[in-house]
């Protein structure tokens, strides 16, 4: 190969590393804040409707959104809403 092909070779070679690079390592869009997520006052209801349909990771941000603006805390009963019928 001539000194030109050898320098073409490099130059794409470098390209393409750098392209799959930066395409394995993209960051997924971040998912909204809790504040952006409304709330009906029923946690099932809201979790069926708005993380149910979704799978892992964007399940989990979900549910974790959804639990902030509720102020649930893992391992711990829901705060009573003001719309429970058991008061």
């Amino acid at each position: 190969m001539t000194k030109n092909a050898l320098r073409l070779a490099l130059v794409v070679g470098i390209v393409a590393v750098v392209t799959a690079y930066v395409i394995i390592t993209r960051q997924p869009a971040a998912p909204p804040p809790p504040a952006d997520i409304g709330v009906s006052g029923n946690y099932s209801d809201d979790w069926q409707a708005r993380c149910g349909p979704l799978t892992g990771p964007a399940q989990r941000d979900c549910t974790a959104g959804l639990d902030a603006r509720y102020g649930r805390v893992a391992g711990a009963p829901l705060p009573r809403s003001g719309t429970d019928a058991r008061h």
